[in-house]
C-alpha cells in the first residue's frame, strides 16, 4: 500500500515536471531570450571569462607551487625512479659484500 502511494506520487511529480518544462520551453519569453543577440553575446562573454579565469587560476597555482618548491608530479615520478635504481644498486652492493665476507671466512678455515 505505502509503496503504491509513493510510486503514484513519484509518477505525478514526473508528469508535473514534464508539464512545467514543456511550458517553459514553449514560452514566448524563452523564445525571445534565446533568439536575442544580446543574450547570445552575454553568454559568449561569460564562457570566455570562465576560460580566462580558469587559465589565470591554473597559472597562479603552478606559480605558487613553484615558489613553495613543491615538486610536480613528473618530478616526483623521476625521484621515485631514482630511488628504485639506488635501492637496486644498494642491494647488489650488499650481496657482493656479503658474498666476499662469506668467501673470506670460508678461506680462513
Amino acid at each position: 500500500m505505502f509503496r503504491e502511494v509513493v510510486e503514484d506520487a513519484i509518477a505525478r511529480g514526473e508528469r508535473l515536471k514534464k508539464d512545467i518544462v514543456n511550458q517553459v520551453l514553449s514560452s514566448a519569453a524563452l523564445s525571445d531570450l534565446v533568439s536575442s543577440k544580446k543574450f547570445a553575446d552575454t553568454v559568449t562573454r561569460v564562457i570566455q571569462t570562465k576560460d580566462i579565469i580558469t587559465k589565470v587560476v591554473h597559472r597562479t597555482v603552478v606559480d605558487a607551487l613553484r615558489v613553495m618548491r613543491i615538486p610536480s608530479k613528473e618530478q616526483i615520478e623521476t625521484y621515485e625512479k631514482r630511488v628504485k635504481k639506488l635501492e637496486t644498486q644498494i642491494d647488489r652492493l650488499g650481496r657482493r659484500i656479503l658474498s666476499k665476507k662469506l668467501n673470506h671466512n670460508s678461506h680462513k678455515k
